[in-house]
């Protein structure tokens, strides 16, 4: 509470707006990617049509590879964030831009990406259980119901995944 009595309410959301800006390219190049590595891994293995084991362990390498690009591919705007929130009393940094070129110009360009390396190895366990269960929920329900799961269904075996995943 004392952020709250130092910097006012709205100091509970600093760095939100650079977590916002980032969700959504994060979340499709994860999409994307996770569609990517498993069209390759039934490419090379085809064992995804034979075993259900393999097919799992191969969603879930593919699940944590597509987070650790997504994570890789949205960096800065993550630093950025991390940067916003720390930020007290004064303001160091204007915007996104202000802290990317001042950290370019005092730091060199790969000081965007310092931190990277923790970062995937937090998250593919995470985007890999969580998109691993997805698809095998996704798998389940096919099988059982010869349909496409609704909108509605999807979003539940979202919210399932991300539970189990944390």
């Amino acid at each position: 509470m004392s952020m709250v009595k130092n910097e006012g309410p709205l100091s509970l959301w600093k760095g939100n707006g650079a977590n916002v800006v980032r969700i959504m390219p994060f979340a499709a190049i994860e999409l994307f990617t996770f569609e990517f590595y498993k069209a390759q891994f039934a490419k090379i293995f085809k064992t995804f049509n034979t075993s259900n084991e393999f097919r799992s362990f191969f969603y879930l390498v593919a699940g944590g590879l597509a987070g650790m690009t997504a994570s890789a591919m949205v960096y800065p705007l993550d630093l950025v964030r991390t940067l916003s929130a720390y930020q007290t009393h004064t303001k160091i940094y204007n915007s996104a831009f202000h802290a990317w070129s001042d950290i370019v110009k005092t730091q060199a360009f790969f000081a965007l990406y310092r931190g990277l390396g923790a970062t995937c190895l937090g998250i593919a366990p995470y985007a890999g259980i969580k998109l691993a269960v997805f698809q095998n929920l996704k798998n389940w329900f096919g099988n059982k119901n010869e349909t496409k799961p609704s909108g509605l269904t999807n979003f539940l075996f979202g919210a399932v995944s991300g539970c189990i995943a944390i």
